[in-house]
């Protein structure tokens, strides 16, 4: 008769920690197969975004963006490499066609949702609404990374070879300015540059580094210790002069100009336990600035945005900041859910219909009144 053998009191150590090493790691592996079909949902990639083959050289601006034919998670991008329905080409006549054109916050994937959950699309069956008897369509050029440098070269190259009416941009370079200003003073502006090879190939241990950084930083947060100090109105200067720029060369290619103020969830008026949970990503993405440093920098930049538009006669739309600040309508510092998106696309719209140089555009195209 065959007997089992019988475990010493160390083959039962060795044993159990074996088979706890093999829970650990397969309760690892589990989160990291998690992560990446929660990220092929959302995004259409199982790793990160930014490596995605779903991006290529736009050979009309040389600018790196969605790849025309591909699926974004939900979202299919175009023929013409947009995340917007399909155009006509050449423009039917009679319509007004609008073209968004910012960052992130403008191809508004974050979500998850599909291309009817964004704000953009939403904001287009608003003004059918309200606007009967114009036709209206429009391209989604919203590319993550972009600034105004990027927005105006896909603007000149690419969007507007499309017919455009009128042109929207939400841009901000707020962000890539005071990073700049940070790394010309020797500051650690890259948390995720040195990374160990771990969590550069894992998505699981990126994100366990990247919450205990945020932590980290929330807990300093108020500090104006190791943080940026600066002017944000000399800060903003340059950007001005950029989007002065980028509005005189819509008004070239188009019949109408919008600026409409950058999405952030936070603000001023939030208590200072608000304005961390709003600033979480923020804080890690710009890893060298404070709580008060972000909140004077964002409102100089939506200034400028404002006093821009008003000098060169472009609409202004803020509608952004009418979205309630408030995890129900933002996924992270600057992103929508579903909801914040339908909320935007509400205000966009309602905005819109109140300008009188959106007005002046639909009037152009024979529609509006």
């Amino acid at each position: 008769m065959f007997h089992a053998p019988i475990l010493t009191t160390r083959g039962k150590e060795i044993a159990t920690g074996l088979v706890i090493l093999g829970l650990v790691f397969g309760g690892l592996g589990v989160g990291e197969a998690a992560l990446r079909l929660m990220n092929l949902a959302k995004f259409g990639v199982a790793g990160t975004v930014e490596k995605s083959a779903k991006y290529h050289i736009d050979p009309a601006s040389g600018l790196r963006a969605p790849r025309p034919g591909t699926v974004h998670g939900k979202a299919a991008i175009s023929s013409l490499g947009f995340r917007s329905p399909e155009i006509a080409v050449p423009e039917p006549a009679g319509t007004v066609r609008l073209a968004f054109l910012g960052a992130s916050t403008v191809f508004d994937a974050n979500n998850g949702g599909a291309i009817e959950d964004s704000w953009p699309h939403r904001a287009v069956e608003r003004l059918r609404a309200r606007f009967p008897a114009c036709t209206f369509d429009y391209v989604n050029a919203g590319v993550p990374g972009f600034g105004t440098p990027q927005v105006a070269t896909y603007l000149e190259k690419n969007v507007a070879r499309h017919a455009i009416d009128v042109v929207l941009v939400m841009a901000s370079d707020f962000d890539s300015d005071a990073t700049a200003l940070a790394a010309a003073r020797g500051m650690e502006t890259n948390l995720e540059a040195d990374r160990p090879w771990l969590a550069r190939h894992s998505i699981l241990f990126a994100n366990l580094m990247k919450n205990a950084d945020v932590l980290r930083l929330q807990r300093a947060a108020f500090s104006a210790v190791g943080h940026l100090e600066y002017d944000a109105l000399a800060l903003s200067a340059a950007f001005r002069e950029r989007l002065a720029a980028l509005v005189d060369l819509g008004h070239r290619v188009a019949d109408g100009v919008v600026l409409m103020s950058p999405a952030n969830k936070l603000d001023g008026g939030q208590t200072p336990e608000e304005q961390l949970a709003a600033a979480n990503t923020a804080l890690y993405y710009m890893p060298f600035m404070s709580v008060p440093g972000l909140v004077e920098g964002q409102a100089a930049y939506r200034q400028a945005i404002a006093e821009v538009a008003t000098a060169t006669g472009a609409a202004h739309v803020a509608a952004a900041e009418s979205v309630p600040k408030d995890d129900a309508h933002y996924v992270d510092s600057a992103h929508f859910t579903v909801a914040g998106s339908e909320a935007m696309g509400e205000a966009v719209a309602a905005e819109l219909a109140a300008e009188p140089a959106f007005l002046a555009a639909l009037r152009a195209n024979g529609c509006g009144g």
